[in-house]
This record gives structure tokens, sequence and C-alpha cells, in this order.
């Protein structure tokens, strides 16, 4: 009924009068109608259809348009007047009603298997690298496609593919171009440009280490060691995945989140998923802190400034909070999360030191948030739901060259969002989730992987390549997940 009252509101504004009223017709002369022109973008469904539809004077035409999928910035005008995307027109003369739109995605590379928890690493050849599987059992039983590590190029063609155990997480590119990846199995490996398996590391002292939950991709210190987490946390040497450190933590507590190196080469990791640690770069301890209430926990990847500040978030039955330290240890600030809302993403970092954090939906629906430098809350952009359930944020937002911020959602959306928080625009990439989170690359073109699954829960996935106005990241200390195209997390 308020979408009907509206719209009746609306048509009363949506006059078309802008040619005059035809005069009334003579005996035996044929009424001279009114001409609606109607003209449609490709990509945009709805009604009326394209072409010149008659008319009487004082008819309403009901119109409505929607985007397909691929495409964003649905725009609607009567006579060049914007107009809204569905509404009533009362026909007073001769007119236009166009609908446009831009055709945002450029390719789409269909796997096999989702792209779940893997986002994208770019390597300086531009070869494009991430894995595909998926924790959820796939249904019926028996059908299991294999997960697989692809390399691809610019045009979403596959250079090579290696299976892989274990659901894949997501790659990061070091010295020589070598490229490093861990799957669910908690192995890691290490591949040349070409595809070829140099050497794999599942060393581990602890034999209860339990990999499920978390998303787990090493970084690269600054004498090029992979940093890998697991039962504390690994340095590896490149060339050979020889062990160089292990860094245990308190009670050899297990490391289900990435670690992030500073500019002075500290190392800062959660293990435990209760405590956050400051590790020297030869893997001596630095600094230990916990978080406020024991029940805290958090699974996401520090971010850290220019002044050496480190932001991680938490969540708890209590509620979710994201925390600022100083280089020290000492706490800066810590704030709530509105919302009970809970945050898997790893926050990132504005031109301006403003701290983006996206969130799962809680009492109310999952949002992107930004807070100052000082610890204040400026504004949140909440996520629609289109799912049965509330549909949340996992994936890491990151911050374009052109200020606005990029995120994927559970509804299977892109977004672009404006720095004072409201949106720029969104497409429609399918109806499936998204736990990968954007890559943008120096052309503008943001990479992003999804899941789609059918009506007996076989999981697949997509690659989406998507034009931006951005040219690259933002210049700050820290505008995506794992810092950079080559997901070092490397400051």
């Amino acid at each position: 009924m308020k979408r009907a009252a509206s719209s009746l509101i609306l048509a009363a504004v949506l006059l078309c009068s802008c040619q005059e009223k035809p005069e009334e017709p003579e005996d035996g002369e044929n009424f001279n109608f009114l001409k609606l022109t109607v003209t449609v973008d490709p990509g945009i469904y709805g009604s009326p259809d394209p072409g010149v539809h008659n008319h009487f004077p004082g008819d309403t035409v009901q119109y409505s348009y929607s985007l397909q999928s691929g495409f964003s910035e649905l725009c609607v005008s009567i006579d060049s007047a914007p107009a809204p995307a569905d509404s009533l027109l009362v026909m007073t003369g001769s007119c236009s009603l166009t609908a446009r739109c831009r055709k945002a995605v450029k390719w789409v590379l269909p796997v096999n298997k989702a792209v779940y928890y893997s986002t994208l690493a770019i390597g300086y050849d531009r070869t494009m690298y991430f894995g595909t599987g998926i924790f959820l059992n796939p249904r019926p039983p028996g059908v299991n496609p294999e997960n697989r590590f692809y390399a691809i190029d610019e045009d979403g063609l596959v250079k090579w593919s290696y299976p892989l155990p274990g659901y894949i997480f997501s790659p990061v590119i070091g010295m020589a171009g070598r490229v490093f990846v861990q799957d669910s199995t908690n192995t890691c490996y290490a591949f040349n440009s070409s595809g070829a398996l140099l050497w794999s590391f599942n060393d581990w002292e602890s034999t209860h280490y339990k990999p499920e939950v978390g998303q787990r991709n090493p970084a690269i210190a600054v004498d090029g060691s992979v940093l890998v987490p697991a039962d504390g946390l690994y340095a590896l040497n490149p060339a050979s995945g020889a062990l160089r450190w292990h860094f245990r933590g308190r009670f050899h507590k297990e490391c289900r989140a990435s670690p992030s190196v500073g500019a002075d080469g500290t190392i800062y990791v959660v293990i435990g998923q209760d405590s956050i640690y400051a590790v020297n770069p030869d893997g001596s301890p630095k600094w230990r802190t916990g978080f406020q209430i024991a029940s805290e926990m958090s699974f996401a990847a520090p971010a850290i400034d220019e002044q050496g500040v480190v932001y991680i978030p938490s969540e708890s039955y209590e509620g979710s909070f994201l925390y600022a330290f100083r280089a020290d240890g000492t706490r800066k600030w810590r704030i709530e999360i509105p919302g009970f809302r809970f945050v898997r993403a790893s926050p990132v970092i504005s031109p301006g030191g403003d701290i983006y954090i996206a969130t799962k939906s809680g009492s109310e629906d999952a949002a992107l948030i930004s807070v100052s430098p000082s610890g204040t809350i400026l504004w949140e952009y909440p996520v629609e739901s289109v799912h049965m359930t509330p549909d949340d944020i996992y994936s890491t937002p990151s911050v374009g060259s052109d200020g606005l911020i990029y995120f994927g959602g559970e509804t299977g959306c892109l977004y672009c969002v404006n720095p004072g928080g409201t949106l720029s625009w969104k497409v429609q990439l399918e109806y499936g989730i998204n736990w990968s989170s954007p890559v943008i690359d120096y052309d503008g073109t943001i990479y992003i992987g999804t899941v789609s699954s059918d009506s007996n829960y076989i999981y697949t996935g997509n690659i989406y390549a998507v034009e931006s106005s951005s040219s690259g990241y933002a210049s700050t200390p820290w505008p995506t997940f794992r810092h950079d195209n080559q997901n070092t997390g490397k400051y």
C-alpha cells in the first residue's frame, strides 16, 4: 500500500506536458494519439518495451525497469528529466521515456568450484592467481569437483591450473615471481610463474592443529621469508621452504588469521583468536596484548597506518569492537561496532586516515562502517538482504584512487560507495554470494570471485572483471585486503 501511494504521488509530478495537447478530432476523422517514445539500453529489462506507443490524453502508463546481471547505474528519464525507475506517467502530451545503463562487467571466467575465501593476487607480469574450494559439502554425495589453483591472464584465459586437496585461500606473490598459497589441509605450497610446484610445507609442531575455520594467508617478511600462520607463526625460506623460525605464542594456540608486516619489519598477528602479538623480524617476541573481554576473538588481519598504529577488529557475544594499538602495544582506543554485528573482514585505511570496516548482520543489516582516526564512527552504509536470511559482508573493502570504496556482499553484488557513505553504484554479479575481496588493477579493472549453487547445492564459482573509474588504489597506508595486489600483507 505504501509503495502504491508513493507511486500515485509521483504520478502527479510526472505529467508529460512537453508538447501541446492534441485538438479534438472532427466527425469522421481518426483520433490524433499522443506518442510515447521508449528507448531502453541493452542490460535493462522491464516495460513498456522500446518503440513508439500510442496513448489517449490522460492515459496513465505504468513503467518499471531493472538491471540485468553485469550492468550498473540504471538511469531513467522523461524528456531528459530524471525520473524514478518504477512509477506512473500521466500522458498530457507526446514525450520520451529513456532507460540507460552501463555495462560494468568486462568478462566472466566460470570455474568448477566456488571462489570462496580466495582473493586474487596480481603478478608483475599481469598474471593473476586464485584458488577454488568451499568448506560446505557438495550435495548430492559423491559429486565433488577438485579444488584447483589457477593462473589466468588479463582476458580471463587460463594459463595453468594445479589440483590441491583442500579448499584454497588467497595467494601471495614474493620475490622472483614465486607464488605461495595455503589450503585447508594447512599445507603451504610454492609455485613458480609457470605452474611448477617448487615445494610444500606442513611440518607443524602441533599435531592437534584444527585449520577448519578462518582465512589463513601467508605474508612476506622484510627479508623475503614466507610467514605462514598455523600453530603459531612460521617463517620459511622462500626458495627452499626450509624452516627459519617458529613463533609459538602463549599455550601453543592456533593461528586462524593472517599476519601483517609493519614498515620497520615488525610482524603483527592474532594467535589463539584472543591475543595480538608483535614479533620481531628474527622471530623473537616484541609484545603481546589481549582484548578487553575474555570472550572476544578476531579472525581478521591487522591494518597498519603511517604512524605504526595497528587496527584490528574483534567479536564476541557481548558485541563487536574495533581496536587501535600504538606501535609499542599500548591501546589508543576501542570502539563498539553498532548494531551487534560480527566482523570477519579486515580493516582498510582511507586517504584521510579514516578506517573502513565491513560487518556481518546482527540486530541490524550488515554494513560498511567508517571510523575516524580518533575512534569516532562517522557513517555506515547498510546492505540490503536479498536472500531468505540476512546477507553479510565477509569481503574486505578496497579504496580506489578515485576515493571510492569497493566491496562485495553475500547479496552477490559488487558495491561502490562514496567517501561520505552514499551509494555511487552497484552491479549484480550473480544471484549467489561473495566472500572474496575486490582487487583493483592499474587500469581500473576490478577482479573478484563469487560462489554459485544449483538446486542440488553443487557449488561452482566465477571470476568477474568489472570496470571502474579508479586507476589502481588510493595513496593510503593500507588500501586493500593484504595491502597490495601481490597480497604481501606488508606495509
